[in-house]
């Protein structure tokens, strides 16, 4: 039954290969080889945003067109594809269990205590319920454990263990932490720091250990990296990048000092820049990175991306951000999306409004927050050559409303200050 089961599971994804994202087995759960290497070859297609039918299966794995060819006509759609898993996962779960209840008689024949064998045999046996369990059973409790984790917080005064904060205490006092599933957009006209803001959250949750993933179509890892250095080591890397033998010795000094923190940071950020070709492989890549323990995934930035099965370029953004939004939702991570402003705001002399955002309407409708960095009007806009008056605006928050800060953008350094801005606007 379980090899049927496993053959029309695989069967209606060829039907309906949308379905393989709400797949939530592993390779190692399909019993017969070749249904293992068939759905490991989805997998790889869909990451690569390939199509996934007969013939790009046969291509992946060069044989068993056969029986490959079989799969789609073990059922008749792939409507109930639903149904088939969860009677696979109910199978493979009493399976394990009956794996595990023979162990621990095993166990307990050779001395073991029978008390703790049957303490961690209920422990193991709960676990494999809840990675096997019925997902229409976890949607109908989702709502009252939520709830009852509320209460629970509040009781004990603790804070949410899946809130993140950015590590900034100017911004973390604005967001008020970031939950899985939050779809963040940073907009701005060009050259007001995007991405410097972007590299300083990531280098600041690196520095937590936590790990991130950064896609651009803009930079390439050398650019980054520089920048990554140039906050790091508070000092500007532009000679250190194209003229080396021109840098004077003592900030040759203070760069390389921070050799083993860049590193490290380094070690934390995965960086990608090749393999985005639309709305598909955006999402992809936005699931590899949860299954690496990446707690959130940056874009820089929307309007580079493509779709290439959209009519025009505003169906093409709405798609790609509609992707983004279900990916971060479906893969319980935080996701950052640089975007680009019209140049509405700049000709009318104001600060940037949530219609400015450019190409479509659809980024202000999926995003849970939307923060812009805009030049401060009726300000002095340049403090020194490097300092740059600038403000910070959550122009929308779903759970946290809007709020702003005054900064300077430190472009040397890559990092926006607070206490500078403040400083400033006493003095003036």
């Amino acid at each position: 039954m379980r090899t049927l089961l496993e053959k029309q599971v695989l069967g209606s994804l060829v039907h309906r290969p949308e379905a393989l994202r709400s797949v939530d087995l592993g390779s190692e759960d399909f019993t017969v080889d070749l249904h293992r290497s068939v759905y490991e070859a989805m997998l790889r297609l869909d990451a690569d945003g390939a199509p996934i039918d007969e013939t790009t299966l046969y291509h992946q794995l060069k044989k068993n067109a056969a029986d490959i060819c079989e799969l789609p006509m073990s059922v008749p759609t792939g409507a109930n594809v639903g149904y088939y898993l969860c009677e696979l996962k109910k199978l493979i779960a009493e399976e394990k269990k009956r794996e595990l209840s023979a162990m621990s008689h095993r166990l307990v024949l050779e001395g073991a205590d029978v008390l703790e064998q049957a303490e961690t045999l209920r422990h193991q046996a709960a676990e494999i319920d809840a990675q096997y369990s019925d997902q229409r059973q976890r949607e109908a409790d989702q709502l009252i454990n939520a709830a009852s984790d509320i209460f629970a917080g509040l009781r004990e005064r603790r804070a949410a263990p899946d809130t993140l904060f950015l590590g900034l205490p100017w911004l973390d006092r604005i967001h008020k932490g970031l939950v899985p599933g939050d779809y963040v957009v940073l907009a701005a006209r060009p050259s007001c720091g995007k991405t410097a803001l972007a590299v300083q959250i990531l280098a600041e949750l690196a520095k937590r250990d936590i790990r991130t993933m950064l896609i651009s179509r803009e930079m390439e890892a050398r650019a980054i990296a520089a920048r990554i250095i140039a906050y790091v080591s508070m000092t500007s890397t532009t000679k250190a990048v194209r003229q080396p033998d021109q840098v004077p010795e003592d900030i040759r000094h203070q760069i390389l000092a921070c050799e083993p923190s860049v590193r490290d940071i380094c070690r934390r950020i995965r960086f990608v820049t090749k393999g985005i070709t639309g709305p598909e492989s955006l999402a992809a890549r936005v699931r590899e990175a949860a299954g690496d323990g990446a707690m959130l995934v940056c874009c820089d930035y929307l309007q580079l991306l493509e779709a290439p099965r959209a009519a025009n370029r505003n169906e093409a953004i709405s798609q790609l951000s509609r992707a983004w939004k279900l990916a971060c939702m479906d893969n319980g991570v935080r996701g950052l999306m640089l975007s680009q402003l019209s140049r509405a705001g700049e000709k009318e002399n104001r600060k940037p409004q949530l219609s400015d955002l450019r190409d479509s309407g659809a980024i202000e409708q999926d995003a849970d927050y939307v923060w812009f960095l805009h030049r401060s009007a009726g300000k002095n806009k340049q403090l020194t050559n490097c300092s740059i008056q600038t403000d910070f605006d959550q122009a929308k928050g779903r759970n946290s409303g809007t709020d702003w800060a005054s900064l300077v953008l430190r472009g040397d350094q890559q990092r926006f200050c607070q206490e500078e801005a403040q400083e400033y606007e006493e003095a003036y």
